[in-house]
């Protein structure tokens, strides 16, 4: 690991994150972003494909999407940028593909059965 080898290599300031458990656990729609020590930039891939920025500095609780406010066209086509910078370093090519959940019927007594 070349932090481990070199000290005094960089950290990184910003990272990928990828979420993929819809429907499921949280029930969020799968996106993937990128998160500096201000800002978080996401994108909902799936249709209709959306867009979210937040400055976490004066925005912790996400509270206020700044995508599509035209002051903040730049950052958004920057981490953009980024984020897709970030997917071929890590050698993501994932692409989402929903899966059918099997068909359940339900049994006497009111229990499903797979």
């Amino acid at each position: 690991m070349p932090l481990l080898e070199n000290p005094g290599v960089p950290w990184r300031t910003d990272w990928l994150y990828e979420y993929y458990e819809y429907p499921g656990y949280e029930q969020v729609r799968p996106c993937r972003g990128v998160r500096t020590e201000r800002y978080k930039y996401i994108h909902y891939f799936t249709e209709p494909q959306e867009f979210e920025l937040y400055d976490l500095q004066s925005d912790p609780q996400e509270m206020h999407n700044l995508h599509g406010d035209s002051r903040h066209d730049t950052l958004s086509a920057q981490l953009a940028a980024r984020l897709e910078e970030l997917r071929r370093e890590t050698g993501d090519r994932y692409a989402y593909r929903p899966t059918v959940p099997p068909k359940q019927e339900v049994v006497s007594g009111g229990c499903e059965k797979p």
